[in-house]
């Protein structure tokens, strides 16, 4: 059961962590479009 707690929090975390680098690659992206529109 405790082994159970550890690997599902070790997988949300994982999750989270991707979940933040995908945000931040879309805010980039968001930014770029931006700028290339008011260039």
């Amino acid at each position: 059961m405790i082994r159970i707690a550890i690997t599902s929090d070790a997988f949300i975390q994982k999750n989270v962590c991707f979940n933040h680098v995908v945000y931040l690659l879309f805010i980039i992206k968001l930014r770029n479009y931006g700028n290339f529109w008011t260039v």
